[in-house]
């Protein structure tokens, strides 16, 4: 598997940015970036990380949530990550509602099965990061049937990639 790579599958909502009051980011005035992303990403691309965005999105597409208003926030946060030489390999969206059983949603690994099929992952050098609770979730939905480990936010894999065991803890300079 000379060929494979390291991915990292973050959540966007409580990873790459705050999640608001209302778990919707439908519009530019609701996006604030999480503290040290792009710099906490660019140093995991930098050692050799793919990244994939996953996110649920309840009820997209419904009058209540109009594909629009998402495409117009979406966009904004890849063009960001993008202004910073930071590209999503690929975006799993999914826009059902927990109630409807799909198997797109996570933890269910449905949102990701296609880019693992289609692409060659070296799953014990990749990382699920997100919220502590969604990330341990994805964990146990296991990748689509493979494992990959649980890493915590993008600060925190940096840091442990580098040996601190506190990365949220401030340093003294």
């Amino acid at each position: 598997m000379s060929d494979a790579r390291k991915v990292l599958f973050v959540d966007r909502d409580g990873t790459l940015v705050e999640e608001p009051a209302d778990e919707q980011v439908d519009s530019l005035e609701k996006i604030r970036f999480m503290p040290d992303v792009f710099a906490s990403l660019q140093k995991l691309t930098a050692a050799g990380y793919r990244l994939v965005m996953v996110t649920n999105q309840d009820g997209l597409g419904t009058s209540s949530f109009p594909r629009e208003k998402f495409e117009l926030a979406q966009n904004f946060i890849v063009d960001a990550f993008a202004s910073q030489g930071l590209a999503f390999d690929a975006i799993c969206v999914c826009p059902h509602r927990p109630a409807d059983g799909c198997d797109c949603r996570k933890p269910r690994p449905g949102h990701v099965a296609d880019y693992l099929r289609n692409t060659q992952v070296d799953l014990a050098h990749s990382a699920v990061i997100g919220p502590a609770r969604a990330a341990q979730r994805q964990r146990r939905g296991n990748l689509a049937g493979h494992r990959a480990r649980t890493a915590g936010t993008p600060r925190q894999l940096q840091a442990r990639d580098q040996g601190d065991a506190h990365p949220d803890r401030t340093r003294p300079g």
